[in-house]
């Protein structure tokens, strides 16, 4: 199973020399050979980067929504599923500072899925250091 994009809009603005804004929404597919697991649905995300010259800190910032209806009954639940969520991203990397070529990055996740069948129900927060090529 693969989400499809059906439709995408995206808006990027700097509001000022070291902040951008950016929104974007989208409607989405999910194909599967059950029909259970097959959804649609949408999402919405405000987003931000922050940046300093004067230390080379970098923050981005991420807020989304997301709504997904299944398409048929779920076979052990008995119910046609649907989830809602919120999702909130935090990476902060400092531009100047590479390690064998590759920028660090510490990024903080916190995702919660609320779901008319309560087994699907979670909230989630994780974290990681990560080293990623820039170009």
């Amino acid at each position: 199973m693969r989400d499809r994009v059906i439709i995408k809009f995206f808006y990027n603005h700097s509001i000022i020399r070291n902040l951008t804004l950016y929104i974007e929404a989208g409607g989405f597919e999910t194909c599967a050979s059950q029909s259970a697991y097959a959804s649609n649905g949408f999402y919405g995300t405000l987003g931000s980067e922050v940046d300093s010259d004067s230390t080379n800190i970098q923050a981005n910032l991420k807020a989304s929504l997301l709504q997904r209806n299944y398409s048929d009954s779920d076979p052990l639940w008995g119910e046609v599923r649907r989830d809602s969520g919120q999702l909130y991203w935090l990476s902060i990397t400092k531009r100047d500072l590479y390690i064998l070529g590759l920028r660090l990055s510490i990024d903080i996740t916190y995702q919660n899925n609320n779901s008319n069948i309560l087994f699907f129900s979670y909230n989630k927060l994780f974290g990681g250091i990560f080293f990623k090529n820039v170009y």
